[in-house]
């Protein structure tokens, strides 16, 4: 989660970057509170029968929300209050602010105790790979660590070519020069992007040279700062940061079918069981790790624990039901703790 807290102005700006992230946002937010953010309505033209959609950043005092876990979505509606461009914004109408990974948002409000402690427990706690691009053509390639709507240059590293046609000599000293770049930084997860196939055979290059990251290919239109901006704006991004999310989320359930089928004390499951240790023995809790199936049908009886865990510092962690370590974690009761020592 990226977050500014603007103490003088009284509001801070929110940008969520995973399921986690959206339920904490759920959390923090209140029905008659304010909440800013760009959408898009429909605006008819005058003197014709035809509409068509505008981008509007739009400001509404919030009546219903709504975490839809099945879409990854967050649904915020209420009345408009304030926006722009004007001419396109009907102050006093309803709307949805339509909340997914990477939208940005601000709410007006000063942060209560617990609601600081959720947004600072899921930046703490975030799971979010750290991400090399190498976005290139025959000519220049730009490395750039990227994520939800943000990127920093590592290197610009040109290909000493003369023209588009250059020999394979010259090829390989580009890539040696990209490798060498990759090789320092140490990504989790490796994008090669571009519009040719020089991105192609870099990768080949790379698997000559024994790289191990788990690497994709992306094609784009553009090259240089407008690739990166491309690339970070398409759902390859998003989709590689889900995969990612997945696989640590079936990483973790799989360490805790371990500890049951090892008999270990020190991870409690089922509904009542966790329940007992949440109401009693709150100190020996590392982690609470829910479904979200059991999330939605819960959430009363959840909340006061979710406050009292983050105001304590504890993590919490929310996994997908409709993914194959969520539908294994609703087999145990869609509810576990990870304790800190065995009881």
């Amino acid at each position: 989660m990226k977050y500014t807290i603007h103490k003088k102005e009284q509001n801070v700006i929110i940008t969520p970057e995973n399921l986690d992230d959206l339920w904490v946002l759920n959390n923090i937010t209140h029905e008659n509170e304010l909440i800013y953010g760009k959408t898009t309505r429909r605006f008819r033209v005058e003197g014709s029968k035809d509409s068509e959609k505008k981008t509007v950043n739009v400001k509404i005092k919030i009546e219903k929300k709504e975490f839809d876990t099945q879409t990854d979505r967050l649904k915020f509606t209420g009345v408009i209050i304030e926006g722009h461009p004007a001419e396109y914004v009907d102050i006093g109408s309803f709307h949805t602010l339509d909340i997914g990974f990477g939208d940005t948002v601000t709410l007006y409000k000063v942060l209560l105790g617990y609601e600081l402690e959720l947004i600072e427990s899921a930046k703490k706690y975030a799971v979010n790979p750290k991400i090399l691009s190498v976005v290139l053509d025959d000519e220049v390639a730009i490395v750039a660590e990227i994520n939800y709507g943000n990127y920093k240059i590592i290197a610009k590293i040109n290909s000493k070519s003369k023209g588009k046609r250059y020999v394979v000599e010259e090829d390989k000293s580009y890539f040696k020069d990209i490798f060498e770049s990759i090789s320092n930084t140490k990504p989790e997860l490796l994008i090669l992007a571009g519009p040719g196939f020089d991105k192609d055979k870099l990768g080949v290059y790379l698997k000559e040279k024994n790289v191990k990251i788990k690497t994709i290919m992306v094609n784009l239109n553009g090259v240089g700062i407008s690739g990166i901006l491309e690339l970070i704006k398409s759902n390859s991004l998003s989709k590689t940061l889900n995969e990612f999310k997945i696989t640590k989320d079936i990483e973790k359930i799989n360490t805790s079918l371990y500890k049951i089928s090892q008999g270990k004390r020190n991870i409690i499951y089922g509904p009542k069981e966790v329940q007992n240790v949440l109401e009693n023995q709150m100190a020996a809790v590392e982690e609470l790790v829910v479904s979200t199936s059991y999330f939605n049908e819960n959430y009363i009886i959840l909340k006061p624990h979710f406050v009292a865990l983050s105001s304590q510092g504890k993590k919490i962690h929310l996994m997908d039901s409709k993914n194959d370590a969520g539908k294994m974690l609703d087999g145990l009761g869609g509810i576990i703790l990870n304790l800190f020592y065995s009881l």
